[in-house]
């Protein structure tokens, strides 16, 4: 495990920075002069390796000076997307002790979506200053005690909610992902907890609402199937999965599922008005369907009435038979099907 961070390598280039005329030595970390870092305070320690768990402490302005934090202690594991790019990719070129100053263009921080939570606005360019305060090993996904998934696959979720909460659903997704690595290793867990059951339900749930948003119907399904299989009588995720059911067009699932959803939680106004409006949309479509259907026959309501007219017609031509025979079968299979669904 330890000898494949070390394979881990970020070629960087040093360049002057003239525009900041401030006396550093800036650090060209990705080539393209748009993720820079700048040594305040030299490290003694060691360096930090791809996966470990490093410890920091930050403080984060926009470009134009707005203090976003100040002084704030955070635990990632290195490399693993659990952190805007910009902290990835500088705290791996760091040492222990070491405080440095990075600049960031949004692309490496909050892209176009900005930050809720931090109150970043869209497409902002950031300055960091971050001080490694410690590195170890990370975990190993095969062997952790139960504790241990929660707190990390919580982790990775939470930043998984605040990207979904700044709509961008595509990271969103993939934080959600490596949270589930994390609740559901490829190693069969036996007798899991109830907190970890809950976690793993949390995650599906999370992560079918971002599928929802890309309309990634069939993916999403899965994910609310697997929430189900957990905690049957989950609300959200019988409320999503009729969602999905209707997005797709079958509108008589869609019905049981809302119905389920309403029965679990009848004080939700969301569900309710959901149910109310779906129950309205199949009423309205099948009076049109026997709408259509009385405009085929004739207009009237007897459909017996018409399939003997329409018999007597053909019996008084023997040699319509054939071609009479297959319009009445094929207006009383219609006829069957309309009035099975009033």
């Amino acid at each position: 495990h330890n000898e494949e961070k070390h394979d881990e390598s970020i070629t960087v280039e040093t360049v002057e920075v003239d525009d900041k005329n401030d006396g550093l030595n800036w650090v060209d970390v990705v080539g393209s002069d748009q993720l820079k870092k700048a040594t305040l305070v030299a490290g003694s320690g060691v360096a930090a390796q791809k996966g470990q768990l490093v410890t920091i402490k930050h403080s984060l302005h926009t470009s134009n000076s707005i203090l976003i934090f100040h002084d704030v202690e955070s635990q990632f594991l290195l490399g693993e997307g659990e952190v805007v790019p910009a902290l990835d990719l500088v705290v791996a070129l760091m040492n222990v002790g070491e405080t440095v100053c990075i600049f960031a263009n949004s692309r490496y921080g909050y892209a176009q979506y900005g930050s809720l939570k931090h109150n970043v606005p869209q497409g902002a360019d950031l300055e960091y200053e971050v001080t490694l305060v410690d590195v170890k090993d990370g975990p190993n996904l095969n062997d952790m005690a139960d504790d241990e998934r929660i707190s990390l696959g919580n982790r990775r979720r939470q930043y998984g909610n605040e990207l979904f909460q700044n709509k961008n659903y595509y990271a969103a997704i993939s934080c959600y992902m490596k949270a589930l690595n994390v609740v559901e290793p490829s190693v069969v867990i036996t007798n899991p907890s109830e907190e970890l059951q809950s976690i793993r339900a949390k995650c599906w749930n999370n992560l079918a609402a971002a599928q929802l948003k890309i309309e990634a119907y069939d993916a999403a399904a899965k994910s609310c199937k697997n929430v189900l299989i957990i905690e049957q009588n989950n609300v959200k995720a019988w409320f999503r999965q009729a969602k999905i059911q209707t997005a797709k067009g079958d509108l008589e699932k869609a019905i049981d599922s809302l119905k389920k959803a309403n029965s679990l939680d009848p004080s939700s106004k969301l569900i309710s008005e959901e149910y109310a409006a779906l129950r309205q949309k199949i009423s309205c479509d099948r009076k049109k369907e026997r709408e259509m259907y009385k405009r085929m026959v004739g207009g009237t309501d007897d459909v017996t009435k018409q399939e003997g007219t329409l018999m007597s017609n053909v019996l008084s031509s023997p040699w319509k038979i054939a071609l009479g025979a297959s319009v009445v079968a094929a207006t009383g299979i219609l006829a069957m099907y309309l009035l099975s669904r009033r």
